[in-house]
């Protein structure tokens, strides 16, 4: 280790626990987490300038309970800032997730396959080939919006996303896009490299490189866009179209020669766990609904209703195969290319652990994500005061539906009658519109009303 390095570890070594805690307890990517005490367990710093230094912090929310978390440091003269940690020796240490320009060493990194060791610990960069991140890579810029991980633009072609919240094993997307590199599929943007920490206090993939598609629009905007216009009509051929891609994506992953990806029956024993805890999460929120609360009045005694749905669906026989899949999608995880869709961020759900998100699931469970976020738009629209006729939502889930069994029915993933299908996605829809209206309530009460006539519109179709 070169002296400038070994110093710069020195000084993030040195950053006190109170000082790390609350810079953690300001961001997004925690979530939220009430952190009694926070440490350093692993440091490494890259070559060349400005510093960069990738840092495994251990955070603890309870005794002998921790989370651990990737810090992407920087070094200057103290400012302050949100970005700022603490200020050892006169000299500021700063988080690079709100400047990140000096990110695109890592980038570097990869391009030359370089691997940085100390210890009993390295860090592992890799690439498609030393072409695929060709020139040399000179700008990063932060991607709009804020997550739960890291996103930067190098040089307008490549995306890098730096994941924060970390666990050991294999990151579920690094492994999907992998498996979809190896199909030959052009479904998604592709995978030209990623980073790993090995060693020391875990194995884990810390971000992945794709290109990144700068006359791209995601289909959350695309679509909210023509329904504010009134052009929600033209939408639905584009929207069949990403019906018969998730079809398609789902049949590339089914094909993968991996036992982590190979089909497997979908038992009616998981479909009952799937229907017993919906059952307990339909008792818990309707036993906290207020009673003051206009937007939840039309459901207050509808609970029975609702179990008596999800009961019924777990019944079903002849439910399919189960795969891995995609695990969070929605119109917003799309992109619309200009004559077709590729689609994005393999994590899953953020919430679940790595281990659940690489179960495999009926594919019809992104099937729901998709007309679930149809829904969305269509009460998003209208809150924002745009006027879209009632059978638009309904005919978009049609022809996605109708795009999405075209394209993998073929394929025997799916139940072999229509009757149950519709059972088994509206059996993950409910999951979903449950999930959503709970969160509406803690964080966007004006968008409660969406998943409430969506709850609506399943009991009365069940009746």
């Amino acid at each position: 280790m070169s002296s400038l390095a070994d110093d710069v570890e020195r000084r993030i070594h040195r950053i006190g626990s109170d000082a790390l805690v609350a810079f953690l307890s300001r961001q997004r990517w925690t979530r939220g987490d009430s952190f009694v005490g926070v440490t350093i367990s692993s440091v490494h710093v890259m070559e060349g300038e400005p510093v960069v230094a990738i840092a495994l912090a251990e955070a603890y929310v309870a005794l002998g309970t921790h989370t651990v978390y990737q810090l992407l440091l920087g070094m200057r003269e103290p400012r302050g800032g949100e970005d700022a940690i603490a200020t050892v020796d006169d000299v500021e240490i700063y988080d690079l997730g709100l400047e990140p320009g000096p990110l695109v060493q890592i980038v570097r990194a990869m391009r030359d396959g370089r691997t940085i060791t100390g210890d009993d610990r390295s860090l592992v960069f890799t690439s498609s080939s030393a072409d695929s991140v060709a020139p040399l890579p000179q700008d990063a810029r932060l991607a709009s919006g804020a997550g739960s991980n890291t996103s930067v633009i190098v040089d307008n072609r490549l995306i890098l996303k730096c994941y924060r919240r970390l666990e050991p094993g294999l990151h579920p997307e690094l492994e999907m896009l992998t498996a979809l590199r190896d199909e030959g599929t052009r479904l998604v943007p592709g995978l030209l490299g990623s980073y790993e920490h090995r060693g020391g206090l875990m194995n884990t993939t810390l971000g992945v490189l794709q290109p990144f598609r700068s006359g791209a629009i995601d289909g959350w905007e695309l679509v909210l866009s023509a329904l504010r216009e009134g052009r929600g009509d033209s939408m639905l051929a584009v929207l069949e179209e990403l019906g018969a891609a998730t079809g398609r994506l789902h049949a590339a992953l089914a094909g993968h020669s991996d036992p982590a990806f190979t089909p497997e029956d979908v038992d009616p024993q998981s479909v009952a766990l799937s229907a017993a805890t919906l059952d307990e999460l339909i008792i818990e929120m309707f036993a906290q609904f207020p009673p003051d609360d206009p937007l939840l009045a039309p459901l207050r005694h509808r609970g029975d209703d609702v179990r008596l749905l999800s009961g019924r669906l777990s019944t079903a026989s002849g439910l399919g195969r189960r795969i891995r899949v995609h695990g969070d999608l929605h119109l917003g995880q799309a992109l619309w290319v200009g004559d077709h869709w590729e689609i994005t961020d393999f994590e899953g759900e953020p919430d679940r652990s790595l281990i659940e998100r690489r179960r495999k699931h009926s594919p019809l469970r992104d099937l729901a994500g998709l007309l679930r976020s149809i829904d969305y738009a269509a009460g998003a629209a209208r809150i924002g005061g745009a006027e879209v006729p009632d059978r638009w939502a309904r005919t978009a889930r049609e022809v996605v539906t109708r795009g999405y069994i075209d394209a993998v029915e073929s394929t025997g993933l799916l139940p072999p009658t229509d009757a149950v299908r519709r059972e088994l996605t509206a059996l993950f829809e409910l999951e979903k519109v449950l999930y959503e209206i709970g969160y509406e309530r803690a964080h966007r009460p004006d968008w409660t009303s969406i998943p409430v006539e969506g709850l609506e519109r399943m009991i009365g179709d069940d009746r």
